[in-house]
């Protein structure tokens, strides 16, 4: 789903998305996704590059991952595991940006309390072993140095 595409008449799909490249008359290429469409001229070796990238939003500079079952870790223990997170998809031939979008809805939180909070990008996952066939996956590893069972009911990152 990610990586380098040829210019040539084909359908890619990234998440719920789709991107529909259809060859014209004269060497061109054209670029549609929902209501977005952009006119490229086919290079000999060009490739329309689709990569992933943070999940920023309107400018927000965190993002919470609300766990739907809070994990519980005994004292003195680490646990590693996977989360889903959310990312924007960026689309690009050569260093051009031609697109950019979110293959998710975008969910935001106040993070912190009414007074001194801050917005966040929120977005809910389960905890896995093991790592997801998804979108977005973020590794994290979660340390208990104190002598108590700790509950982790959200991440929180830049």
């Amino acid at each position: 789903m990610f990586g380098p595409f040829e210019l040539k008449t084909q359908f890619i799909k990234i998440g719920s998305k789709k991107i529909h490249l259809l060859e014209e008359a004269g060497g061109f290429v054209r670029y549609r996704r929902d209501e977005v469409e952009r006119l490229i001229k086919k290079v000999e070796g060009g490739k329309l590059l689709v990569i992933p990238t943070p999940a920023t939003g309107y400018g927000v500079k965190l993002l919470m991952i609300l766990l739907r079952e809070p994990l519980a870790v005994p004292p003195g223990e680490s646990v590693e595991g996977f989360l889903e997170a959310p990312v924007d998809v960026e689309v690009r031939t050569g260093s051009l940006t031609i697109d950019g979008f979110t293959p998710c809805r975008e969910k935001y939180a106040l993070y912190g309390s009414v007074e001194r909070g801050a917005i966040a990008r929120y977005y809910v996952s389960n905890f896995m072993p093991n790592e997801p066939d998804s979108l977005g996956v973020l590794k994290v590893s979660v340390e208990n140095p104190s002598g108590e069972w700790k509950g982790l009911d959200k991440v929180v990152l830049p």
